[in-house]
Parts: C-alpha cells; structure tokens; sequence
C-alpha cells in the first residue's frame, strides 16, 4: 500500500481458519484389541493473524482411517486396533473438507517376514543356513522358527535356520 504522501507501507492480512489438523492419543502405539480415546486437535489463526491451538469437538470433523484392516474408526472420538501394522487416520474439518490432516498410528505385532529366495542344491551331509527379515512394530520379539516340509530329505535347526540334506528330494 502507498500512503498519500507516496509512501510504501506494508501491512499484515490475516485469513483465520484453521492452518493444521491431527489427531492426539498417547503414545501412538496400541495393542491389537485396544480401543484409544481420540482428541482431534488444531493450530488456527485468528482474524488478527494470531496462531493458536484448538481442541476441536466431534461434530466438526470426520476421523477415517486409510487402513480399517489395521485401526478401525468406532466413533469420531474412539479408534479400535484390529491388526498389526502401520497406517494413519485422516482428520477432515466438516465445514471445510480441504482442510484435513494425518497422525500416524502403529499396532504393536509382527508386520511381514520376507525370506529371499533360496534355489539351493545339497549334497546329503551339506549345510546350508536360511536367512530371514522380520518387521515388527513396537517391542514384540523379531524371533522366528524354522522347520523342513519333509524332514527325511532336509532337516531344519529350529533357532538358527541350519539346514541340513539328509536324503533324496524337494524341501521348502
């Protein structure tokens, strides 16, 4: 803006609205079965261009998961862990749905094991050791046991994943 005298001046303008959604429940990791209270909180920005922190009730957002087949939404204020895994809940602002945010939520337990591909041929009295990934979420325990689909061709250490050819044959 310029003033009558023709000096430049600069002003603040200032849009309220809402500036950031997500959703607060602590800690973030839950135990398949639990169901968590869920407060769905905001950073917003008043007419003065003032940022402020809200606690938004339930009627004025919509709490969905992006993956029911992990945590499902019971009520807008309550989450159920169903599996383990990683996913988020979306928090979308009912009067504007272009204003939405994501908190990310994990259920404690074991996510996958990948086993790389073995094409493996032994000798009857060669070893060979297995090797697994194991992803777990939270503090549950990466510990994985082995065993041979047809123990008179291959023997498998239960712990270590030693495999020994003690006969003739296919093994998985």
């Amino acid at each position: 803006a310029t003033t009558s005298e023709g000096e430049r001046v600069c002003g603040k303008v200032a849009v309220p609205g809402i500036v950031r959604l997500y959703a607060e429940f602590t800690p973030a990791l839950l135990r398949k079965g639990e169901q968590r209270e869920v407060r769905v909180r905001g950073d917003m920005i008043n007419s003065y261009g003032e940022l402020y922190f809200a606690t938004f009730s339930s009627n004025e957002y919509t709490l969905t998961s992006e993956n029911p087949d992990i945590v499902r939404v019971l009520s807008p204020t309550k989450v159920l862990a169903v599996a383990s895994g990683r996913t988020s809940l979306k928090i979308t602002n009912t009067q504007d749905p272009s204003r939405s945010g994501h908190t990310a939520v994990e259920v404690e337990g074991v996510v996958g094991i990948t086993v790389p591909p073995v094409a493996k041929i032994l000798k009857v009295g060669e070893k060979h050791t297995l090797t697994a990934n194991v992803d777990v979420v939270g503090s549950v325990s990466s510990e994985i046991s082995w065993s041979s689909s047809n123990s008179t061709v291959a023997r498998v250490n239960s712990k270590t994943g030693e495999v020994t050819a003690v006969g003739v044959g296919e093994v998985e």
